[in-house]
């Protein structure tokens, strides 16, 4: 565990609210709590590491950083997109270690970019692949050991990961104008799956995604504002797959939290694992895939934290 912090909307700061604030008796000084004298910085907290809602007795919050990879328009000849496949990732980091993976982060960046003109302020595989602004000021060799580093950084915090991979093309021919915006099912396919490791580690969770995501998509901003009434529901019949019928997710709080993803290196993280899966099912590059892919959920010996979709039939 780690200490807990309260945010308050527009805080500049955090405030730490030790075991004897939050009434607890006895307080006893925690052998896994990382000491420190300098208040977190606000890439460490993360934006909402910890919540304490008002309405909810003191808890802790599993949370799964959602980000996205791929074009979420149809490919032809229902759009213009060019590509087949759309993937959302979600990683879950134990509490303990997500300090930790802030603090890699960061000096990952440094090491490459601490001596130049121009620091590079976000995580991006894309970017980093293409060698786009800034990241075009490393040479090949250099962007290929950067990604070497935060791939060995998501082995070092072992997270847990969950990921639906669409194959715009297959689904909207099985559907045609009903087929929902990937994006919409992507984030449909993902929720319950969650909800459902919740369940099995008696947990509480909360979604954190990218804040561009809802600026840009009308429909995406559609369903978090119904979500925030009625949960993520799922459609009643779903190709006749009654697991994906589920309409309630208890474990849940709130929809979707937002924030911007030059603030999280949780998200900049998954943007790794999100692209590394796209690749795999898009391009056939698996080496990345198969670097990440011992994370995703396992229940009883089950995969489940993958959901490749439309599901083959038997």
């Amino acid at each position: 565990m780690v200490d807990i912090y309260i945010i308050a909307p527009g805080a500049a700061s955090a405030l730490p609210l030790n075991r004897a604030e939050s009434g607890e008796s006895n307080p006893k000084t925690r052998n896994d709590t990382i000491p420190r004298e300098d208040p977190p910085s606000k890439n460490e907290l993360d934006v909402v590491p910890r919540l304490i809602l008002a309405s909810i007795p003191l808890i802790c919050v599993q949370l799964l950083y959602l980000d996205a990879s791929g074009d979420p328009g149809w490919p032809p000849p229902a759009g213009r997109s060019r590509t087949r496949w759309y993937v959302l990732a979600g990683l879950s980091l134990d509490d303990e270690k997500w300090i930790l993976a802030h603090r890699r982060a960061d000096a990952i960046l440094d090491e490459y970019f601490g001596s130049r003109d121009l620091p590079c302020r976000e995580l991006r595989y894309s970017s980093l692949i293409s060698g786009k602004h800034p990241y075009d000021r490393l040479g090949e060799t250099e962007r290929k050991h950067l990604a070497d580093a935060i791939f060995d950084l998501l082995a070092e915090i072992d997270p847990v990961l969950f990921a639906a991979a669409i194959d715009k093309g297959a689904y909207r021919e099985e559907h045609g104008e009903k087929a929902i915006s990937p994006k919409i099912w992507a984030l449909r396919l993902v929720a319950p799956e969650f909800d459902a490791y919740l369940s099995r580690k008696g947990a509480t969770g909360m979604m954190i995604m990218d804040a561009e995501e809802t600026r840009k998509d009308r429909e995406l901003k559609q369903l978090i504002k119904e979500a925030r009434k009625r949960g993520i529901t799922l459609p009643v019949a779903i190709a006749g797959n009654p697991p994906l019928t589920r309409t309630k997710l208890p474990n849940l709080i709130e929809s979707v939290i937002f924030v911007d993803s030059e603030d999280s290196r949780l998200i900049q993280l998954v943007d790794f694992c999100a692209h590394a899966i796209w690749s795999h099912y898009e391009k056939g590059k698996s080496s990345r895939y198969l670097q990440i892919q011992r994370y995703f959920d396992h229940a009883d010996g089950t995969a489940r934290g993958l959901r490749v979709w439309p599901m083959k039939k038997a």
